[in-house]
């Protein structure tokens, strides 16, 4: 999907796993928009993009949401550093270690305030808030009609009052999107067919984009 001179938000962007890849992956005519609340996994992910000299990749530190203010970001022990959360913690292996408030905004208004002019593709992997993302970015959605990428876990989910049924009715009824699924057998993405389940992660195409 990611080609030279895309656009590409990377929301929840942890150490920068998909930030690196992606900003390679749009080159240098591209732009990577990172948003880490955390100081803790942002400090690694600047080390990582300066360490990578990618001079194409934009770190914002902030969390994504529905709404501007302050929240409560539980911290999770380092080995588990990627469940930190705004909402309660839902792996028993993954103990909190602390507290750190962070400032929220929603994507809507951070695109406006950042200039960016073109969004292609968004990674959301926010440990249960994705439907606090979506609800903070109909504007950009129906602007730019991006491809989505989104992670789907209902414990998680549902510890932010939403779950996976209301994310997918979210996405195909108010948003108008598509949803594909990863295959457990081959790894690639097809189409969510009725009554099957979600994957951990699924992927969201605009439905004038489905052809």
């Amino acid at each position: 999907i990611l080609n030279p001179g895309m656009t590409v938000l990377d929301v929840g962007a942890n150490e920068g796993l998909y930030t690196l890849f992606s900003a390679r992956r749009v080159g240098p005519a591209g732009r990577v928009v990172a948003f880490e609340p955390s100081s803790r996994e942002r400090n690694k992910l600047e080390h990582n993009v300066a360490r990578n000299r990618l001079g194409n990749v934009t770190v914002v530190p902030c969390a994504v949401g529905s709404r501007e203010g302050t929240a409560a970001l539980q911290i999770a022990s380092g080995v588990h550093s990627g469940h930190n959360t705004l909402g309660a913690l839902v792996h028993d292996d993954a103990p909190a270690v602390g507290v750190e408030h962070v400032s929220v905004e929603r994507l809507d208004t951070l695109i406006e305030r950042l200039g960016v002019a073109t969004i292609d593709v968004i990674k959301i992997d926010v440990e249960g808030a994705e439907m606090h993302v979506l609800e903070g970015a109909r504007r950009t959605l129906a602007a730019h009609r991006p491809i989505l990428m989104v992670e789907a876990n209902d414990e998680a989910l549902q510890a932010q009052g939403a779950s996976t049924a209301a994310l997918l009715a979210f996405l195909r009824n108010e948003l108008d999107y598509g949803i594909f699924v990863f295959s457990a057998t081959t790894g690639g993405v097809e189409p969510m067919h009725e009554g099957s389940s979600a994957s951990a992660n699924i992927v969201a195409v605009p439905s004038e984009r489905r052809g």
